[in-house]
């Protein structure tokens, strides 16, 4: 084994189990990261796909070049805390997979990942996709992050102290002002979480907290509205992925999600406490793998390219006429800000000059999809690192 550099991120465990999962496969997309380091494209997001066992990362990233050499220290890779931000959320992304894995371990039946969706069984899936959500925020930032801080694994200058969440335990004893019974270092606080994502409702605290305590509404105020988000996502993700025609209201698509059924409270219970021994005794189970690709969930062919569910650089290894797609774009498009965003981050970002990139992004940020499309035409792009995987969801 390789000497262990102090300042590696390794010396975070979970980042540790994550790059010793025999389970879990590190898979480059051709996109630069530096579209996203420059400012030029705000809200940058590989994409991810929690039942193929993969994590996806820009082939020209902080990230790529660590993968090269991750028990290095990482301190020269992480100017402006870029490596530390996308190292972890690569965690979040594994806690997923893992999240989809423990399940079908505790529930078969299920075959999440790849049984049929349908309108009675939907809900159900979409249950399970909240509860890997419920997992990957849980595991990595109330269990681990929240009580600590990326500098205190491994003195990098780090400031980063969590990914998705600004709960801190540091200040408990403010959240037990309005709760005296809150407590998160426990086993039962992930059904509390799951529940809270299901359902919109964070038991034990009510408006009139937050706007007692500044330090709970910046905490809560956002669990809020990503627990929504999620939802949302959920929901329009697998019924892109259903065979059949299933009806979907996307202004009622963050709906709460009933955990009205034994199974579903079992489950909660027990992925708790899996979560739990990963975490905190730092257990890297074994859990059975998915079935052979073919049989995963996938687009439904009968169902229009939606670049918010579908890799723009697969579809087009695959010969669908990139003219044709350019030409169908307009601004009502629900996907226009994914096209857009994997069209422009396929291209070599330091082969521009620095006010022509800076031009790219004022057309992205007005939608201006002819400007793009002439702008960009005959740029140099990224090759291709081989086949990617289609079903990635590109929103975060």
């Amino acid at each position: 084994m390789k000497k262990l550099h102090p300042e590696s991120l390794l010396n975070i465990p979970l980042v540790k189990q994550m790059m010793e999962d025999p389970q879990i496969e590190f898979q480059p997309r051709a996109m630069d990261a530096e579209w996203k380091y420059s400012n030029c494209i705000p809200r940058f997001t590989p994409g991810f796909n929690p039942w193929v066992g993969k994590i996806f990362y820009p082939a020209n990233s902080r990230l790529q070049k660590w993968l090269k050499k991750p028990e290095a220290s990482a301190r020269a890779l992480n100017e402006g805390d870029r490596l530390a931000f996308e190292v972890l959320f690569a965690v979040h992304d594994y806690l997923h997979h893992w999240a989809y894995l423990a399940i079908n371990q505790l529930q078969p039946d299920l075959e999440l990942g790849w049984g049929r969706i349908t309108a009675k069984n939907i809900e159900d899936y979409a249950f399970c996709h909240i509860l890997s959500e419920a997992a990957a925020v849980t595991g990595l930032d109330y269990w681990l992050m929240c009580t600590r801080s990326v500098n205190s694994f491994c003195s990098i200058g780090s400031r980063t102290e969590s990914i998705t969440v600004s709960y801190r335990e540091n200040l408990l004893s403010e959240y037990r002002i309005f709760n005296p019974d809150f407590t998160v270092q426990n086993t039962d606080f992930f059904g509390f979480l799951a529940q809270f994502y299901c359902s919109g409702e964070f038991v034990g605290f009510d408006e009139k907290d937050l706007a007692c305590s500044p330090q709970l509404e910046r905490w809560l105020a956002h669990e809020v509205e990503y627990g929504e988000t999620q939802r949302l996502y959920t929901r329009c993700w697998l019924n892109y992925l259903s065979r059949d025609s299933i009806p979907l209201n996307t202004k009622d698509a963050s709906r709460p999600i009933a955990i009205d059924k034994p199974w579903k409270k079992r489950l909660v219970k027990d992925l708790g406490q899996l979560l739990w021994e990963k975490v905190k005794e730092e257990k890297l189970h074994r859990f059975q793998k998915m079935p052979n690709s073919k049989r995963l969930w996938t687009r439904d062919l009968n169902k229009p390219l939606d670049f918010r569910w579908i890799n723009l650089n697969e579809v087009e290894l695959r010969g669908f006429p990139f003219s044709e797609i350019w030409t169908n774009k307009s601004m009502g498009d629900l996907d226009l800000e994914c096209f857009l965003k994997q069209w422009i981050f396929r291209h070599d970002y330091k082969s521009l000059d620095p006010a022509y990139s800076a031009l790219i992004g004022r057309l992205f940020a007005n939608n201006d999809i002819a400007g793009l499309a002439a702008l960009l035409k005959g740029q140099k792009r990224l090759t291709s690192v081989g086949n990617e995987e289609l079903n990635v969801m590109n929103l975060g």
